[in-house]
């Protein structure tokens, strides 16, 4: 029997534009939430950043709760899927605990594998953040919406820019500590996000394990479709 998993990440809903994303395109989102109800896979995952923090209100950032549009999207898909739905919390989304009590019926983590493949958000191989989350731990994501305003860039972007001129090259480096962890963990094949660019030559890996980034369903209208383990990248 066929399995169909749908995977979509970084939808950052209400963002603003930064120097690496443009603002969300809610036609592409609505298309994959349209896509998940219509051909009922068995799973979907929602794979981290589907929430910003730019967009919440003062009394949700401060509660640690969702914006109120990113809550209505994914309560949509928890109320279809229930435990199909596979929710999992990425650098810009509210904890795992808000998460768990705002869609009970959903699957909630930090990652999942489904039909051989493992699933996480991907901030977790990022070097440059993981420096600045070591540093500020949860400090930065619970200020207020104008301090942000004010600190933009993030420390973690003046990082980047100091250090990793070519952003490509800074996903690349991200591709590359996610194959060194899944090595290690002896996962054969991963499929991530964070980085905003899709990684589609799942046809020409470079060994095992391998790893695919889907891109980003808010600012590139890319996601993942596996089909009993099969992965590719697909463009709304």
């Amino acid at each position: 029997m066929t399995m169909l998993v749908l995977e979509a990440s970084d939808a950052h809903i209400g963002q603003i534009n930064s120097r690496f994303t443009r603002e969300p395109r809610y036609d592409w989102i609505h298309a994959f939430l349209d896509l998940a109800e219509r051909r009922r896979p068995d799973a979907v995952v929602l794979a981290g950043d589907w929430d910003d923090p730019m967009c919440r209100r003062l009394e949700e950032i401060l509660n640690q709760e969702p914006s109120k549009s990113a809550h209505e999207h994914t309560r949509r898909l928890s109320e279809v899927l229930g435990s199909r739905l596979k929710v999992l919390v990425g650098n810009h989304d509210p904890s795992i605990e808000m998460y768990s009590r705002l869609y009970p019926r959903a699957e909630v983590g930090e990652w999942v594998t489904l039909d051989g493949v493992f699933y996480r958000h991907g901030h977790q191989h990022d070097q440059v953040q993981g420096i600045f989350d070591r540093l500020l731990g949860w400090f930065y994501p619970h200020l207020p919406f104008l301090l942000k305003v004010m600190l933009r860039p993030t420390p973690a972007q003046r990082l980047m820019r100091g250090r990793l001129r070519d952003y490509n090259l800074h996903c690349a480096r991200v591709l590359d500590q996610a194959y060194l962890y899944q090595e290690k963990e002896g996962i054969a094949g991963g499929v991530i996000g964070h980085c905003h660019r899709a990684h589609r030559d799942i046809n020409e890996p470079r060994g095992i394990p391998w790893v695919v980034d889907g891109g980003s369903i808010g600012c590139q209208g890319t996601y993942v479709e596996a089909v009993d383990g099969q992965v590719r990248v697909v463009q709304i």
